[in-house]
């Protein structure tokens, strides 16, 4: 004869609340990984350089980030100001001082 216990943990175990607190664990994991970024990629060294992070799938940056450093190493468009454009498609135009602002003649219609 099957003597039955009262209060077996057991038998009053709730799958469905272990269930539940999986799901939540899963979800939380995908969370974290899809936040934490791009692992593959080029990190400054803050001299000039750059540092291999991961295996980034394109070369490192070129450093160009405005017109003087973009102009050095590409042709310039004739305008006013002056337009320098990378192979990639950015663009930087020529800072103008405060005197060829001033000098500036916008036209009127």
């Amino acid at each position: 004869m099957k003597k039955e216990i009262k209060n077996d943990p057991i038998q009053k175990f709730n799958y469905k609340k272990l269930a539940l607190i999986l799901a939540g664990i899963i979800v939380v994991i995908i969370f974290m990984i899809l936040i934490r970024g791009n692992e593959d990629n080029w990190e400054s060294d803050g001299q000039g350089g750059w540092i291999k992070h991961g295996n980034p799938s394109s070369p490192p940056p070129d450093g160009i980030n405005d017109f003087v450093t973009c102009a050095k190493k590409y042709p310039v468009l004739e305008s006013y100001p002056a337009e320098c454009k990378t192979p990639d498609g950015r663009s930087f135009a020529q800072v103008l001082s405060e005197k060829e602002k001033q000098d500036l003649v916008l036209p009127t219609y």
